[in-house]
């Protein structure tokens, strides 16, 4: 049994961006919070997840890629629709279509810890999932980012660091300390 000692707790979460299932679990995540409400009180963190660390900075085709690590397309695409209708019993809408490429999702991860330090982490992190996920936008695209972060209250935090978004090291998640 968890006991309420009255303080705030820190709720890490380790996420991506570009992954659906991190989107459901962080969608029922909110459920749960919800469920619980003001008796416990959490601060949640967001901590990058690199899934294709490697990836070239503009990313690669999503066809040749996932065919790639799932041993062909029409293998990708049924997956692809069983993580859709998961994602639609949890109310989130994911458009496969619009997704030209599997991008690096590094620079998304640095907006993130910008907003984590603004305290806009949350709501930022959610726009990087529906911009990729639904939006299919291309969230390696500095002025993408840029315009996410407007929309979430960050304008001048992301103006004073537009440059290192656009070309901090693409490999490497040395940035985020843990």
């Amino acid at each position: 049994m968890f006991e309420d000692n009255g303080e705030t707790h820190v709720l890490d979460i380790v996420s991506d961006g570009i992954c659906p299932c991190c989107c459901i679990g962080t969608g029922h995540l909110g459920v749960a919070l919800e469920l619980v409400g003001d008796d416990i009180l959490f601060d949640t963190r967001w901590r990058p997840f690199e899934p294709n660390p490697d990836m070239p900075r503009d990313g690669l085709n999503r066809k040749t890629c996932r065919s790639r690590k799932f041993g062909g397309w029409e293998r990708s695409r049924a997956l692809d629709a069983q993580v859709k209708q998961t994602g639609a019993s949890a109310c989130l809408t994911f458009h496969y279509e619009r997704m030209a490429t599997t991008p690096n999702t590094f620079a998304s991860h640095v907006l993130g810890r910008l907003a984590g330090e603004a305290g806009l982490q949350d709501i930022v992190v959610e726009a990087i999932f529906r911009a990729y996920l639904t939006d299919g936008l291309a969230i390696p695209d500095p002025d993408v980012l840029a315009d996410l972060a407007a929309g979430c209250g960050l304008d001048q935090t992301v103006s004073a660091h537009r440059q290192p978004l656009a070309s901090r090291p693409w490999s490497s998640t040395s940035f985020f300390p843990c």
